[in-house]
Order: C-alpha cells, then sequence, then structure tokens
C-alpha cells in the first residue's frame, strides 16, 4: 500500500524507500515535487504552471480561485491569504509588529522614540508638538497660524517688510507692542497689550494691494481711537509714512514727511523722526507705507495707541 512507503519523523513524511521527503518519482507524500508542483503542473493552491495555462486555477478556470487569490497568493486588493500586502502591511495599514508606514501604532507610540513623537518630533499624523503639521498649517484653527496668533517658526501672524529693519513698540503709557520685521516672507503680527490677552490690532505685509512705492504693512485695528505712528530713520534723506485705506488705495488717507523748509537757510531739511496721530476705525484695513528714495535704508516704525481700561 502507498501509506505503507512513508514514515513520520520529526513532524516531516520520509518515504521509506527513499529515505527522503520525495519518492522514486520525486514527488512527496502529498504528490508536490520540488518545486511544489503535482504532476499536472499546478502548484499546491491549485495554480497552473505550465506555458499552456499559466496562472489558471485548476477548479475556477480564472486567474483567482476560490477565495480570490491569484497565483501570487494576492487578492484584487493586493493583500495576501494572511492579510497583509507586498510592503508587509494590513488593510489597516499596520505591518506584523504593529506599527504602520511611519512607525506608529494604534495608539499612536512610535516604534523607535516609544513616545508619541518621532525621531523629527511629528506625531502619527504627522504634527508637531505644537500642532502644525509639514506645510506649516495647524491642528485646531486649519490655518497656518495657532489659536493664539503664532506660527510653526513662533512668530506672529506677519513679520516681514520689504526693506530694512522694522519694529513696533511703545513705552511709559502706550500699549506696548514688540516684534521684527526683516527682510523676507508674508506674515502678521497680532498686536497685543503686555502678558494680558486684550489685542489691539494686526499687521502684515500685503503685497496684493497695489499701493504706490511699495513699502507698506496692512494694519487693522481692533479698536476705534487715535493710534501713534513713528518712524525714526537710520539717516537723514527724503522719507514719509503714507497711510492708505482698504477703499482707495490711490489717494492717501493720511501723509507726512521728515522734509521741513528752512527759512533761515532757505532750503530742505530732513528730520530723523517722523511722528503723526491718525483716527483709525476698528475693523477697517489701512495700508501704512514707510516711502523712502533707495532700497537700503532702515528705520524704525512705531505703532502705539493709549492705554485703556481694561
Amino acid at each position: 500500500m502507498e501509506e505503507d512507503k512513508w514514515k513520520l519523523r520529526d513532524n516531516t513524511w520520509i518515504n521509506i524507500e527513499t529515505g527522503t521527503r520525495f519518492d522514486l518519482n520525486g514527488y512527496d507524500k502529498y504528490g508536490y515535487d520540488s518545486s511544489g508542483l503535482d504532476r499536472d503542473g499546478y502548484n499546491r493552491h491549485g495554480f497552473s504552471y505550465r506555458i499552456s495555462n499559466f496562472g489558471i486555477h485548476r477548479i475556477t478556470g480564472t486567474e483567482r480561485d476560490e477565495k480570490g487569490f491569484d497565483i501570487k497568493g494576492y487578492d484584487e486588493d493586493g493583500y495576501d491569504r494572511e492579510g497583509y500586502d507586498k510592503n508587509g502591511y494590513n488593510r489597516e495599514g499596520y505591518d506584523k509588529e504593529g506599527y504602520d508606514k511611519r512607525s506608529f501604532d494604534k495608539d499612536g507610540i512610535n516604534k523607535y522614540t516609544g513616545t508619541k513623537y518621532n525621531r523629527v518630533g511629528r506625531d502619527k499624523e504627522r504634527f508637531d508638538q505644537r500642532g502644525f503639521d509639514e506645510r506649516g498649517k495647524h491642528r485646531d484653527t486649519g490655518t497656518k497660524f495657532d489659536p493664539d496668533g503664532y506660527d510653526y517658526l513662533g512668530y506672529g501672524k506677519t513679520l516681514f517688510l520689504k526693506k530694512g529693519t522694522y519694529s513696533i513698540n511703545a513705552t511709559k503709557k502706550f500699549v506696548e507692542y514688540t516684534a521684527t520685521f526683516g527682510v523676507g516672507g508674508n506674515r502678521t503680527v497680532k498686536l497685543t497689550k503686555g502678558e494680558s490677552s486684550k489685542v489691539y490690532g494686526s499687521l502684515s505685509l500685503d503685497n496684493t494691494a497695489s499701493v504706490p512705492a511699495g513699502n507698506y504693512m496692512k494694519f487693522i485695528p481692533a479698536e476705534t481711537g487715535t493710534y501713534t505712528i513713528t518712524m525714526d530713520s537710520s539717516d537723514q534723506e527724503y522719507t514719509s509714512i503714507n497711510v492708505y485705506t482698504m477703499d482707495d488705495l490711490i489717494t492717501t488717507a493720511f501723509s507726512k514727511s521728515n522734509q521741513i523748509y528752512n527759512s533761515t537757510t532757505n532750503s530742505l531739511v530732513y528730520e530723523k523722526n517722523i511722528t503723526m496721530n491718525v483716527a483709525l476705525t476698528a475693523g477697517r484695513a489701512y495700508y501704512i507705507q514707510n516711502y523712502c528714495n533707495s532700497d537700503d535704508r532702515t528705520a524704525s516704525l512705531t505703532i502705539s495707541k493709549e492705554d485703556t481700561a481694561e
């Protein structure tokens, strides 16, 4: 009898005549050769390896077996019989160790750091510890600024002008605003009184408006009232501060220059500082322009407002 020719040894069927896993014809106890094919050229899952009908299943007559797998062992969605794709991830996106492609488990713990953040400081959803994604968008606000008005670099909602270095500050009886403006970028700073949460406005560079001279910021005051705008020039040549309204980007709403006529010498002189008080309406956009004749000017632009009761 055929059964008498096989003996189980260490969980492996051995042929008595050959002393190996295969009989005299080269087939194991189950009828498959060393290549895993039976006498008709089908593998253990019933797929043909013959040239004439390669990849066709013995029972279904198609390229897939009764359970929907092909000759390589993948279903139509690309998952094998154990439920993993060619890269080793299941339908939920986890490998056999329970980690996704970015090495996070289902609880959001990273495989290598043992925390909710990977080696570059991002969590499972690609947010950093301050809640910003790789494009700088915040998790809670859906914008490039967090609920406190700061971007992923920690800057407030705008920080840059075309020329020079600008600051927003005030002293004594004025609300204190502090920020530094340098070349490059387009951001906005929220003007807040000291350490309190009372906001007096936002200041930003706006490159979309057709304002003459091109050195301007968009200021939106949170309160209606009188604001003091001061410019401290680094040198003494013609400079002016111009304030335009959002409704009319041609007509200057407020303007003042450092040019003064000296009647004694019958000549023009230029002051280092320009200060003007302007009445602004809350919520309205104003374009503050620091106009000068050269591109390498450095000036300090201060916007301040008298303190009001909390």
